[in-house]
């Protein structure tokens, strides 16, 4: 079935006028294009010879070396006074400390305490009495139970409503609800 509406395309273009103009048209473009190929010269490609020019013909070293080399007599030079043009006397080193070695040692440094701000927010209980307390601690909302650390030597050792007892390193605190509470704890 579809060769029967091709032939009959074919037929119908055949009786066309313009179809006849057009494809005589296009013969007449690609014949001028392979006229025109033939009858120009091709481009010619570089190849390399098998032997190469020497170094020197390629770069030009003698006047390279000239980059390389520094004219110890120039002005620069004599201006510096100094045997490297990288030397530098902006970062010289600190004359040495006298030492005494009889001195005595240095007393022992001070503990060193961070500072911890806690405030005691509430707490909750299920009616399985499992309770859970609720801290700001440097303004960042932290939960614990009985018996957990909530920070790295801080222990939350019992809490209700009214105040939260908390075991630190070197003593235990009571903090009350909602009162907030600075802690300082040594630095190991």
């Amino acid at each position: 079935m579809r060769w029967i509406k091709t032939t009959e395309f074919l037929r119908e273009l055949e009786k066309s006028r313009t179809a006849l103009y057009g494809i005589l048209v296009f013969l007449l473009i690609l014949l001028i294009i392979v006229i025109q190929q033939l009858f120009t010269k091709p481009t010619l490609v570089n190849i390399t010879h098998s032997k190469p020019k020497q170094y020197a013909e390629l770069v030009p070293i003698k006047s390279a070396e000239k980059l390389f080399l520094l004219n110890l007599y120039t002005a620069e030079f004599l201006k510096t006074n100094i045997l490297s043009p990288f030397y530098t006397d902006k970062f010289e080193p600190q004359p040495p400390t006298q030492t005494n070695l009889n001195s005595s040692p240095l007393p022992p440094t001070p503990p060193k305490f961070y500072k911890v701000q806690i405030k005691y927010i509430g707490m909750i209980q299920n009616s399985e009495g499992f309770k859970k307390a609720f801290f700001l601690v440097n303004s960042n909302l932290v939960t614990a139970t009985a018996g957990m650390n909530f920070l790295s030597n801080i222990v939350t050792l019992d809490f209700n409503p009214k105040q939260a007892i908390l075991a630190c390193p070197d003593k235990t605190n009571v903090i009350m609800f909602n009162k907030e509470f600075v802690l300082e704890i040594p630095i190991k």
